[in-house]
């Protein structure tokens, strides 16, 4: 990681379970946040291809939602910025593995999602942002922050899903 923020740092973010269109709106320090993004919850329950069948389910958000509600309208700023990479090969997964990418100057947390595999890499990386942003800076800043990802800035913006540069995501 880069540049380092204090430990007083304190983010909004939103999560929610599946797609009930409910998120709970929670603060924490974005070392706390990471603490707990560094232990993954395992379902040993499941085969890679039964997860692959299932229906998609939807993420919380990178801001908190108006009485909860996850929906355009609910979304009033971001703290965060979240972008899937869905679309990377082998090299661009090891490009990142190796440290070789623009987005080392600034803090961030990676991991590899649920759908990882070795010819499919798929990551999320997660930026926090020094104050909240409306939905114009949200958009200009997570696109110049994607276009750093991989050498060539086209190559990032392909790699990278279109709908990390939403304020608000699917559920």
């Amino acid at each position: 990681m880069g540049k380092r923020l204090n430990d007083a740092h304190r983010i909004k973010y939103s999560t929610g379970r599946g797609n009930l269109g409910f998120v709970k709106n929670r603060e924490t320090s974005w070392r706390a946040l990471v603490s707990k993004l560094q232990t993954p919850a395992v379902d040993s329950d499941i085969t890679y291809a039964q997860y692959m069948k299932l229906s998609k389910e939807g993420p919380g958000g990178q801001g908190p939602c108006v009485d909860g509600k996850r929906q355009l309208s609910a979304m009033q700023y971001r703290w965060l910025i979240c972008l899937d990479i869905d679309e990377a090969t082998p090299d661009q997964a090891e490009y990142l593995d190796n440290g070789l990418s623009e987005i080392m100057q600034w803090e961030f947390f990676a991991h590899t999602t649920r759908k990882h595999c070795t010819m499919k890499p798929r990551w999320r990386i997660i930026f926090p942002l020094k104050r909240k942003v409306n939905f114009e800076e949200f958009n200009a800043v997570a696109r110049i922050v994607a276009s750093t990802v991989f050498d060539d800035p086209t190559e990032s913006m392909d790699a990278v899903d279109d709908v990390s540069f939403r304020i608000a995501r699917p559920g």
